[in-house]
Order: C-alpha cells, then sequence, then structure tokens
C-alpha cells in the first residue's frame, strides 16, 4: 500500500507540474491571464483561463440584508441562511452598465 501512495503521489506530481509548461510562458494553461487585457477577452482561451478571476469581493451579510437578498429559511425544524447575490447585484444600481 505505500509503494501505491508513493506512486500516486508521483504521478500527480509530475502531471501537475507539466501544466506550467516547459519554462515558455507560452505554453502553460494560465498564460493570457494577465497582460494585454484585450487580447485576452477577444482571443482564443481555455476554461482555466476564463476562471481565473482578477478580483472577486463578496458581500458581507448585512449588505445582503439591506438589499433584501438576505432571508432565512426553515427546513425539517433547522434555520438555514439564503444568500441570493443574484438578487443583490441587479438591486445594487452601482453594478448596472
Amino acid at each position: 500500500m505505500k509503494a501505491f501512495n508513493i506512486t500516486l503521489f508521483t504521478i500527480s506530481a509530475l502531471f501537475i507540474a507539466s501544466c506550467g509548461g516547459n519554462g515558455n510562458n507560452n505554453q502553460s494553461l494560465a498564460e493570457g491571464a494577465s497582460g494585454n487585457m484585450d487580447e485576452y477577452v477577444n482571443g482564443d482561451v481555455n476554461a482555466i483561463q476564463q476562471a481565473l478571476p482578477q478580483i472577486m469581493v463578496i458581500p458581507a451579510d448585512q449588505t445582503l440584508k439591506n438589499f433584501g437578498a438576505l432571508k432565512e429559511t426553515t427546513i425539517e425544524g433547522k434555520k438555514f441562511i439564503v444568500r441570493d447575490y443574484k438578487k443583490y447585484l441587479l438591486a445594487d444600481d452601482r453594478f448596472l452598465v
């Protein structure tokens, strides 16, 4: 079992290391994530590159409550907080383009 774990770890490490390319940044999976944004947006990028946000801000519960996007729900006697981020983004006029 120990030999299997070492082999699995080695294969995983080699696979992860290969994602970075061969030292040439043009070969890495996320090579277009920074730099010329016009080229990045209009160019041919893969799903990994598209999933790399520049910045992500998650609003606090009080902010969601102020915009009516936070509510408590009871399911089988247990209370849960439901955060509706879409409702918040649509209600806050700072996000309208």
